[in-house]
């Protein structure tokens, strides 16, 4: 008997491919190339929680909606660099939407990146660095 095969599909979820990128950003061959990247930075106001847990949180200041990741550098006229992961169907919500324009509004530069390779390439040319000459991510 033959069963029919299954599409085998990589896990590309948002925080997969966001902590490939916080890795990357760590590696000493990127540091010295983008010292910027020192300051970036994930605030953990996504996730599922507890109920205490999460009115802990919000007591806080942890609000929806805020970016995944954050780095307040300037670089030519913008002041930061706010990135928004998403999966491959994934959508902005509207909190997030709002977050978006408010740092635009602000002068930070803001991008949506779908993979951990995208948001090198956008961290890569918003510090002036051409993506070909910086390590590749699994470096």
């Amino acid at each position: 008997m033959s069963f029919p095969q299954r599409r085998k599909t990589v896990n590309r979820s948002e925080e997969v491919e966001q902590a490939k990128v916080v890795r990357w950003s760590h590696l000493p061959a990127v540091r010295s190339l983008m010292p910027a990247l020192r300051w970036l930075h994930h605030s953990p106001n996504g996730g599922r929680r507890d109920a205490f847990t999460g009115a802990q949180m919000k007591a806080l200041g942890v609000k929806p909606g805020f970016p995944d990741l954050v780095l307040p550098a300037r670089a030519g006229d913008s002041i930061g660099l706010i990135i928004e992961m998403k999966s491959d169907t994934g959508r902005a919500s509207d909190a997030q939407k709002e977050w978006i324009e408010h740092f635009k509004a602000q002068g930070w530069e803001t991008a949506i990146a779908r993979s951990a390779s995208e948001a090198r390439t956008i961290l890569c040319e918003y510090l002036g660095i051409t993506p070909d000459s910086a390590p590749a991510l699994d470096a």
